[in-house]
């Protein structure tokens, strides 16, 4: 029944962009070049009726590149560079200084001094492959940094309420490698072995607030993967897994400690078609989180398996899926962000079994000979 205006908001906002390209392609042979730019001009508006000075009319304008070459030094392999610049507009809400209170507790106001984010990205990329001797090879790496990067600046003062705003920081980053190695085994027409192994490696670093106090963070990330595939004509399949996840993260603020953790994931698949109609396929996975700490538990054991029979001349395919047979599927999540980590468990409830009936319409007729 009584008006507040600090609570209320009546505005209307404007967004104009326009933008111009242009783009050069160059091909010689083995070479391939591409360089290209955008020019976006923005103009936003903002009018508030309730509260006339803080109106907003900004305009960016910024100019993006991108430019790639690749070379290829025969028709198995391929290397190639590219470098993109991608500015990034701050939102009307991170400029708008006006005050929302509508939580007490968590006060958030905007800064319209904040200056438009750049986006340097640097990547180079190898490939090759051999149909021969069925193997094939790729390697990549990246680096990222941030300019003027828009950052929620928090503080809570004595009255145990949150004042939040934002600010530009410098100095994030992100250097990250992966390759990978395929290789397949042809016995006979019949069987074929296929593995694969790859190695990602990450680091980043990341400039934040923590109640009105700058600081950066530090993670570094090792995560070797290797896996197998087993084929015996249509009968059998079966792909184990392995996968080990090293991470550190380090602090410079005396309050947060720093964080180690060694994740491992092993999975196995498996399926057997025989008879011809009949198929039996399973999905064995195992997680260890060395992070999660108390009750929690730290390992879980997970198993589908489903049953399958094809009738109607193969139009038609019943299943029966048992769904986590152990009950071990806890539901824990772990999020990390750069200014806190949380672990969560929610009520789930996976366990199940269900019975399904499929029908293709569109089965095309084989032709006889």
């Amino acid at each position: 029944s009584e008006f507040k205006p600090d609570l209320s908001t009546q505005a209307h906002t404007y967004n104009k962009s326009n933008w111009s390209n242009v783009q050069i392609t160059y091909r010689l042979n083995k070479w391939y070049t591409k360089i290209a730019a955008t020019y976006r001009m923005t103009s936003r508006e903002n009018n508030d009726f309730l509260r006339p000075q803080y109106n907003l009319k900004d305009n960016f304008n910024a100019l993006d590149y991108n430019a790639n070459i690749r070379y290829n030094p025969s028709k198995k392999s391929n290397i190639s560079l590219s470098y993109n610049l991608r500015n990034s507009n701050p939102s009307l809400s991170q400029l708008n200084p006006f005050q929302d209170i509508s939580n007490p507790l968590n006060i958030v106001s905007g800064n319209p001094d904040l200056a438009t984010a750049k986006n340097h990205s640097f990547r180079l990329n190898f490939n090759s492959y051999n149909t021969q001797k069925k193997t094939s090879f790729y390697s990549n790496a990246s680096f990222n940094f941030q300019e003027n990067r828009v950052v929620s600046k928090t503080s809570i003062l004595d009255d145990f309420v949150r004042y939040t705003s934002y600010t530009n920081v410098n100095g994030n980053f992100q250097v990250s490698a992966y390759t990978g190695f395929n290789k397949t085994y042809k016995f006979n027409t019949n069987t074929t072995l296929r593995y694969n192994i790859n190695l990602s490696t990450n680091y980043n670093k990341s400039i934040n607030y923590s109640n009105g106090n700058l600081y950066n963070s530090k993670n570094t990330s090792l995560s070797p993967n290797f896996g197998i595939t087993f084929t015996w004509k249509d009968v059998i399949d079966i792909s184990p897994r392995y996968r080990v996840s090293m991470n550190t993260t380090t602090f410079d603020l005396a309050s947060f400690t720093d964080k180690n953790f060694v994740n491992h994931s092993a999975s196995l698949r498996t399926r057997v078609k025989y008879p011809e109609k009949l198929e039996w396929s399973n999905n064995i996975s195992y997680l260890y989180n060395s992070a999660i700490t108390g009750d929690l538990p730290k390992a879980t054991w997970t198993w589908d398996t489903t049953i399958s029979y094809s009738i109607l001349k193969d139009q038609g395919l019943i299943s029966l899926t048992a769904r986590d047979l152990l009950n071990q599927n806890n539901n824990i999540n772990r999020t990390a962000t750069d200014n806190y980590i949380q672990y969560s468990q929610s009520p789930t409830n996976t366990q199940n079994i269900t019975l399904s009936f499929r029908w293709k319409f569109n089965s095309r007729k084989k032709n006889k000979a």
